[in-house]
C-alpha cells in the first residue's frame, strides 16, 4: 500500500488513544522457513556465563544489581546461540559481545541521556567510530534510502567518503597489526562500551579477510551515525517514507542488520567475491531480512512501544495516518510479511551458480541470514 504524500511519522501517539488500546491477535511469525526448532551453539552456557562475568566486571560494575539482573534476564547470548549454532567458542563469543555491545550502545540513545543531549550523542560517535580508523566528525546524514542492501554511503554525514577511505586503506595497506598498532595509544580515554567494541574489531581483524573486515568497518560507522539520527523526536524531523516500502528501507538502517551480517561472514570463515555480495539475488535476501526483522521487531514491540507514546512504529503508523484499529494494523503487517516470504523464495531461486567452492560459501551465508530471523523470533 502506497500512500503519497504522507509523513508517516508524527507526533507520540496521545495518551488517551494509549489508554484503549484494545485486545489483538498477533500474525503467527513462526511459519514457513522461520517455524523449524533452532540449532542452538553448544558453546551456549559456558559462552553467556564467561560474557556476563566480563560485563559484570567492567561494563555494568556501576549498576545496581536489579539492571544487572535485568539485562542478564534478556540473554542476548541466546540470540547469538541461535544465530550461529555453528561457530567455534571465540568466534560466537565474538558475536555474544556484539550483541550486548549493540543493545547497549543503543539504549543509551532510546532511554538515556544521548537521546535527548545531540552534543553528546554527536561524541560518542564519533569516540566509536574512532575506534575503526574513522575520526568521528558528524553533520546531519541524507536519509535517501540505499539503492543497494550494503550500499551506506546514503546515510553517512556528507564528508565521511574521504573519512571511511582512510580507515579502509588502513585496512587493506597496513594489515591487522598496523591498525591495531594505531589504536594502541588511545585505550586509556575509551570508556568500558568502546573498549568492548575495540575488543570485538580487533577479534574480527585477526582473521577475516580484507573484504569482510571492510564490510564490517563501514557497517559499523553506517549504524552508528543512523542511531544517532534516526531515534525520538530527530526520527519525527525528518521529512521521510512516502510509502511503507520506504519505512522498511529507512528503518532497516538502524537495527543492526549489516553489522550482524559481516559478523556471520566473520564467524563462519566466508569469503564471498565481490561479484557475489553485489549480485541482485544476494542484495534483495539481505533486504529481506532487514524487511522481515523490521516487521518482527514492530509487531512484537508495538504494545510496549504504544504504552509509552513511542510513535516509531508500523502498527502505530497504521492506527494513526490510515484510521486502522490495532487488529488491522496487525493484520496489515501479516500481509507485508507474507510479501516478504513470497520474495525470499523466489530471490533464492534466482541465485545462480558460480562453482564449487563459492556456492558452498553462498549457502552458508544464506544459511546465516535465515538464522538472524530465527535467532529474532526465538530469542523473544
Amino acid at each position: 500500500m502506497d500512500i503519497s504524500q504522507t509523513r508517516f511519522v508524527g507526533p507520540p501517539t496521545p495518551t488517551e488513544t494509549r489508554e484503549n488500546a484494545g485486545m489483538a491477535t498477533l500474525p503467527d511469525l513462526f511459519v514457513l522457513f522461520i517455524a523449524p526448532e533452532p540449532k542452538v551453539n553448544p558453546h551456549y552456557e559456558e559462552v553467556k556465563r564467561e560474557s556476563e562475568d566480563w560485563l559484570r566486571e567492567n561494563l555494568w560494575r556501576d549498576l545496581p544489581e536489579h539492571e544487572i539482573k535485568k539485562r542478564c534476564g534478556a540473554d542476548f547470548c541466546f540470540f547469538s546461540a541461535v544465530m550461529c549454532p555453528d561457530v567455534g567458542k571465540e568466534e560466537f563469543r565474538t558475536v555474544c559481545d556484539w550483541i550486548y555491545w549493540v543493545f547497549e550502545f543503543d539504549d543509551q540513545f532510546d532511554e538515556g541521556d544521548l537521546g535527548r543531549d545531540r552534543d553528546k550523542g554527536k561524541s560518542e560517535v564519533s569516540g566509536m567510530v574512532s575506534i575503526l580508523g574513522d575520526n568521528g566528525q558528524h553533520t546531519s546524514p541524507s536519509v535517501r534510502p540505499r539503492p543497494k542492501a550494503r550500499d551506506f554511503s546514503s546515510f553517512l554525514p556528507a564528508n565521511a567518503s574521504k573519512r571511511l577511505a582512510t580507515a579502509v586503506s588502513l585496512i587493506n595497506e597496513a594489515g591487522p597489526r598496523s591498525v591495531l598498532e594505531h589504536k594502541a595509544g588511545v585505550s586509556q580515554k575509551e570508556t568500558p562500551l568502546q573498549l568492548l567494541f575495540l575488543s570485538i574489531w580487533k577479534r574480527v581483524q585477526k582473521s577475516s579477510p580484507k573484504a569482510v573486515r571492510e564490510r564490517y568497518v563501514k557497517s559499523n560507522v553506517h549504524f552508528c551515525h543512523s542511531v544517532a539520527e534516526l531515534h525520538g523526536e530527530e526520527f519525527d524531523d525528518m521529512v521521510v517514507m512516502e510509502n511503507i516500502r520506504r519505512y522498511l528501507q529507512v528503518r532497516a538502517q538502524n537495527i543492526g542488520l549489516y553489522p550482524l551480517l559481516a559478523l556471520e561472514e566473520y564467524a563462519y570463515g566466508i569469503d564471498l567475491p565481490q561479484e557475489v555480495v553485489e549480485h541482485e539475488a544476494i542484495q534483495e535476501i539481505e533486504r529481506l531480512v532487514a524487511e522481515i526483522l523490521t516487521l518482527q521487531n514492530d509487531i512484537l514491540s508495538y504494545h510496549r512501544e504504544h504504552s509509552v507514546g513511542h510513535s516509531q512504529n508500523l502498527i502505530s503508523i497504521f492506527r494513526r495516518r490510515l484510521g486502522f484499529t490495532q487488529q488491522q494494523s496487525y493484520d496489515k503487517a501479516d500481509e507485508l510479511l507474507h510479501r516478504c516470504y513470497r520474495r525470499w523464495y523466489i530471490a533464492h531461486a534466482d541465485v545462480p551458480c558460480w562453482g564449487e567452492k563459492v556456492d558452498a560459501q553462498v549457502q552458508q551465508y544464506l544459511k546465516a541470514c535465515l538464522d538472524v530471523l530465527k535467532a529474532n523470533v526465538h530469542w523473544r
